[in-house]
Parts: C-alpha cells; sequence; structure tokens
C-alpha cells in the first residue's frame, strides 16, 4: 500500500481519520494510540519486517528517553541515540537498493563497491556526529569519560574501514575482496575485550 495507492487514498486515509477523530473525543490520549496503530499497520502492510524494525526502533528509543532523566548522562545517552538513529535511517534509506544489486551480481566487482560504500556510508555519519557532539562536549556531558567516545568512534569507524579497503582487494580478485569482510569479526571481538559491549559503555 503507497500513499498514492486508490486503496490508502479512499480506505485507509478516511478510516484512519474518522477513528481518530472518535477516539479523540474520548481523550488525546486515545487519538495518538489510534494514529500509532495506523502507523504500524500502514508499515507491517508494506513489508513485515519493516514492522519489526518499527517496533525495536520504537522500544530503543522509549528507554533511551527513560534513562535521559538522570542529567549527568542526559546528553551523552542523546548523543548516542542521535546516532543510533541515524545509523538505521542510514542502513534503511542506503542499503536496499545496493543489497539488492549484490545480490544479483555477487561476483561483479562494480557491485561490491557499491555495496561496500552504501555500508559504510552511515557508519561514516555516526562517527562524525561522535565526533561533533564530543568537541567541547558540545552533546556529551563533560564527565563522560574519554574511553567511551573514543570507543565509540572506533566502533563506528571499524566498519568503513574493513569495506571501504576490500574495494582495492577486490581489484586484485573478486573473492579476495569478500573474504577481507571477514576482518570484522576480530575487530568486533577485540572492541568487546578491550572496552566491552557498547551498550554497557553507555549503560554506565
Amino acid at each position: 500500500m503507497l500513499f498514492s495507492s486508490y486503496t490508502f487514498l479512499f480506505q485507509f486515509l478516511p478510516a484512519t481519520v474518522l477513528a481518530f477523530a472518535a477516539a479523540r473525543r474520548h481523550s488525546p490520549r486515545a487519538g495518538i494510540m489510534v494514529l500509532a496503530g495506523a502507523s504500524l499497520f500502514f508499515y507491517g502492510a508494506w513489508r513485515p519486517i519493516y514492522l519489526l524494525l518499527l517496533v525495536v526502533s520504537i522500544a530503543v528509543n522509549f528507554g533511551l528517553g527513560l534513562r535521559m532523566d538522570d542529567p549527568l548522562r542526559r546528553r551523552a545517552i542523546g548523543a548516542f541515540g542521535v546516532a543510533l538513529n541515524l545509523a538505521v535511517l542510514g542502513l534503511i534509506a542506503l542499503v536496499p537498493f545496493p543489497t539488492e544489486v549484490y545480490g544479483n551480481y555477487p561476483n561483479e566487482r562494480p557491485a561490491i563497491i557499491v555495496y561496500c560504500v552504501a555500508i559504510s556510508a552511515p557508519s561514516i555519519a555516526s562517527a562524525v556526529l561522535f565526533r561533533y557532539a564530543a568537541q567541547d562536549n558540545r552533546l556529551i556531558d563533560p564527565s563522560t569519560p574519554r574511553e567511551w567516545v573514543i570507543h565509540s568512534q572506533l566502533r563506528s569507524l571499524s566498519i568503513p574501514a574493513v569495506f571501504l579497503t576490500s574495494i582495492p582487494v577486490s581489484f586484485i580478485a573478486v573473492g579476495l575482496g569478500q573474504l577481507w569482510w571477514l576482518w570484522m569479526i576480530p575487530l568486533r571481538v577485540y572492541f568487546t575485550r578491550r572496552y566491552g559491549k557498547i551498550t554497557d559503555v553507555w549503560d554506565g
């Protein structure tokens, strides 16, 4: 169901407006619940897997919002939440098309290049955001350990470090470039042993 489809314009939209108006008469909270339910139904009807992603995203953001009651960690958690949402948004917006291209042409070097660049872009954006947030404590509490910020930046940059360096390797052999991606495993193991899990870091 698309925004421009007859199903949306003449069935889903009128039903949602009527349900919202009726619920709104009962209470503002009921109206919000109707809109939330309609939104979940809309995205679930398009692609059910996106419904799961949306529910998880809502739960994570709600949890982060509750933790922001602590004034000492408010800015740090806020910066982490923004970076996390940007990364998820980047994956949703950038990855499906290159993933399909790579899936159709797994042994073609141009497909690997497109895929690697698309995978790397959200992580680079996340690292840049952390850099901006940490500079002069713009969005991160001054009491936040510097090691935590460095850890977050390094984890974000590890993805483009592996995938972008696999591009020149693929010019030697396409299969070798794909095997290069396995470097993600020891890197993740190293970060976990050196700093702990990323959730443990920001949960304090």
